[in-house]
């Protein structure tokens, strides 16, 4: 058996032979009949022989070489082919479910199968004029996927008892998803890592960083619902041996409930309810916004923020006695009014509970709990403060924030910034939720939930750098990918990556890998604009075309030099006002231009850089789209498909005639709303494929998939900022910051580049 990846392809003998035993000509003209009786036999005989020494062929559709998974599982999925007829298919001792996918032959068997290429990708189809017994079929196992890394193992047999496996090329599976919520366990020298719904709860030894999965509470934690265990309330008591927890539901808003959960068995319970009486003429909702323990005299104190319908009004700090199970209220904003209503976070240490204040000003506050006593530490500079953390002696206080990272100095009340976001070139944090201090190697640990990873900063010399590598391939993180091409082999992609809080950046992508390539980073101080809406490739001069409001770039992909056109206008002067989307044409050595707040098609010629009007479709047939942000070719080289974000419309266009026609505007999801409606969504990007007839297009929270034959427009879930077909059945996808393979027929998600 030779494994088959969409990176490689091995073609069996059998499919090179037509099943009259012809080579070449027309594939409609009539091969040459054999009269002569042992000529027939011989032929049959050595094909019976072929036959019996032929080995099992198997194609691997999903997932591709080298990715992460996103669950403790994964559905496996491809296609087969032997001349003998496929008997079984184990995917590492998983029997695989195996579907047909060709027609009966004529002696009962099925038809014998040929390799074709199909988007660029081996494939097996069916050979419907022989007599032989051969199987065509495709096959899926879902396999359970442990903690570290797995290799997939695919065995296929025969009717006649042939089987090989070849381990020399196998899929490997990366399974180390780790949560950004780290609770300091000093009594077993760990970190306890709390997951949630689709991350792994995970124990990391303080000294050496090994991971070990704490199967039990990673599995719980995957059923249960979020309620119960609030990221953000989350604390470990002294022993080490019980995670508390707190929350407000939405549906019981003046309701504080706590819960403990055992770390070892998972089990969870409820201690009791606390009536927090929310005055709901004043306030919406409430929410347990931090929380943080006494571990020596067990106390569990938690941060309740009380919101106005335009801002927070109110925080509250609670005490929870975990020995006697009393809840007492320790700071009140709304009677006490030394703070503001914004205190973000709060951290325990010697005897003191320390506030971080944010909003106009950021401050830190201590408040004495034995006293009640509320006295201001430091100012801080505005670095967007989010979360704070104290030394074991009570030394150094230290903040981490979107724009730096603070470092005070407890007795002599002092504040230095070690991190200046401006200075990072790759590591950033957008969303920074959980901060703690690992003193033995000297090292703040940052979680964030954006980038759903821990980051490290140096406490010396604020070095930015990565807790353990949880991703796929080398190089510089992506940020917040937002747009992406594909080369016409499917090897590569190339991203835009608007980076969050960070400098745009194009990068180039080896899908086998996941490695990473900064192609270039844009300089602000371009004044290009803020909008990039697009992106396009013509891969003969290797050159990337990015729109950004009403300019393009022109990157070289070969040497990383760019120019830009700005002030774009035809000869006879119609300007382009802003670029919703381009579209290169590879046989018309052109790009398509389409603006977001016209109805005028323009091309760009990649030679001579001449901007020409392709199509006025102010006033052809059919209705206004003006609006439109993403255009794709259609079911036909001469139409388009065009994507309406303000309007939440698709539209068919014939370029030749300018006739607009609405294809789709209404796509119900399960509530029976019309998700297409600007009201619900914010649609983004397109993507076409003619041999399926599938059009898919989304948005940040919606995938959609209309079938164009069925007329039947599906939502589901993923999340997802573009899309490109991969092959028929899969899609390359840009997701938070990662780019993910996306398999069509069973949901699945794996995770090619992070």
């Amino acid at each position: 058996m030779k494994l088959i990846t969409q990176r490689m392809l091995s073609i069996p003998l059998f499919a090179l032979i037509t099943s009259c035993g012809g080579g070449g000509g027309n594939s409609n003209s009539t091969p040459p009949i054999a009269n002569n009786s042992s000529a027939q036999q011989l032929s049959s005989s050595s094909s019976s022989a072929a036959a019996q020494n032929s080995h099992p062929e198997v194609n691997i559709i999903f997932p591709q070489t080298n990715v992460a998974v996103t669950s403790n599982k994964i559905t496996v999925r491809g296609h087969a082919a032997d001349a003998n007829g496929i008997k079984s298919i184990k995917v590492n001792g998983v029997i695989a479910s195996i579907s047909s996918t060709s027609n009966l032959s004529t002696t009962g068997g099925l038809a014998a199968p040929q390799m074709q290429k199909l988007n660029n990708n081996a494939i097996f189809t069916a050979a419907l004029d022989t007599a032989e017994a051969t199987a065509n079929v495709e096959w899926q196992a879902t396999l359970d996927v442990p903690l570290g890394h797995t290799n997939i193992e695919v065995v296929v047999e025969d009717n006649l008892g042939n089987s090989e496996t070849d381990p020399s090329n196998p899929v490997s599976l990366q399974n180390l998803r780790l949560p950004t919520t780290l609770l300091k366990d000093n009594a077993h020298n760990r970190w306890v890592g709390v997951g949630n719904f689709d991350l792994d709860s995970v124990a990391v030894d303080m000294s050496t960083k090994q991971f070990t999965n704490l199967t039990a509470l990673s599995e719980a934690m995957h059923t249960r619902s979020l309620d119960t265990h609030t990221p953000e309330s989350l604390v470990i008591d002294g022993t080490g041996t019980t995670i508390y927890s707190s929350s407000i539901l939405s549906d019981n808003p003046s309701t504080l409930s706590i819960y403990k959960t055992d770390v070892a068995s998972a089990v969870v319970g409820k201690i009791t309810d606390f009536n927090i009486n929310l005055d709901l003429s004043k306030y919406i909702f409430a929410n347990v916004s931090a929380a943080t323990v006494d571990q020596q005299n067990n106390a569990y104190y938690i941060l309740v923020n009380f919101f106005t319908p335009t801002s927070m009004g109110r925080s509250q700090v609670f005490k929870f006695d975990i020995t006697s199970n009393k809840l007492t209220s320790v700071y009140d904003t709304e009677t006490d009014t030394t703070l503001s209503t914004d205190i973000r976070d709060i951290t325990y240490s010697n005897g003191s509970l320390y506030l971080l204040k944010s909003g106009n000003s950021e401050q830190i506050f201590t408040l004495a709990l034995a006293t009640g006593a509320i006295t201001k530490l430091v100012d801080l500079n505005t670095i967007v403060s989010l979360k704070i953390a104290i030394d074991e002696a009570s030394k150094y206080a230290y903040v981490a924030g979107i724009l730096d990272v603070a470092k005070i100095d407890i007795q002599n009340l002092t504040a230095t910034y070690i991190s200046p976001e401006a200075d990072q070139q790759d590591i950033n944090f957008p969303q920074p939720v959980e901060l703690v201090v690992d003193e033995e190697h000297g090292k703040l640990l940052i979680g964030d939930a954006f980038m759903a990873d821990i980051f490290t900063v140096d406490i010396e010399t604020g070095e930015r750098g990565i807790f353990a590598e949880t991703g796929i391939g080398e190089g510089s993180k992506l940020g917040s990918p937002t747009h992406l091409t594909l080369t016409s082999d499917k090897k590569t992609a190339y991203v835009l990556d608007a980076r969050v809080n960070a400098k745009p950046t194009i990068f180039k992508v080896d899908l086998a890998t996941g490695s990473r390539e900064k192609l270039l980073t844009l300089d602000p101080t371009l004044n290009l604009g803020y909008w990039f809406s697009s992106i396009t490739l013509d891969e003969e001069n290797h050159n990337l075309y990015i729109s950004i409001d009403k300019n393009i770039i022109i990157l070289d992909t070969m040497t990383g030099t760019y120019s830009i056109l700005e002030n774009l206008a035809t000869d006879d002067g119609v300007m382009l006002t802003t670029i919703g989307s381009l579209l290169f044409d590879s046989e018309a050595q052109l790009i398509y231009i389409a603006t977001s707040d016209t109805q005028i098609l323009f091309t760009l010629d990649v030679t001579t850089k001449k901007i020409t009007i392709a199509k006025d479709l102010t006033n052809t047939e059919g209705p206004d789209m003006t609006g439109v942000i993403d255009i794709i070719k259609g079911t036909t080289d001469n139409s388009l498909f065009a994507l309406n974000r303000a309007q939440g419309k698709i539209y068919s266009v014939d370029i030749p005639s300018g006739k607009k026609v609405l294809l789709l505007d209404t796509c119900l999801d399960i509530f029976g709303r019309n998700v297409m409606s600007p009201m619900y969504s914010s649609l983004m990007n397109i993507d076409f494929n003619r041999n399926t007839q599938t059009l898919v297009f989304q948005e940040s929270n919606y995938f959609y998939t209309f079938d164009m034959e069925q007329k039947t427009c599906t939502v589901n879930g993923y999340r997802a900022t573009d899309a490109i077909f991969l092959n028929d059945s899969s899609m390359v996808v840009t997701a938070q910051n990662e780019i993910r393979q996306l398999d069509l027929k069973t949901g699945e998600q794996a995770v090619l580049s992070r």
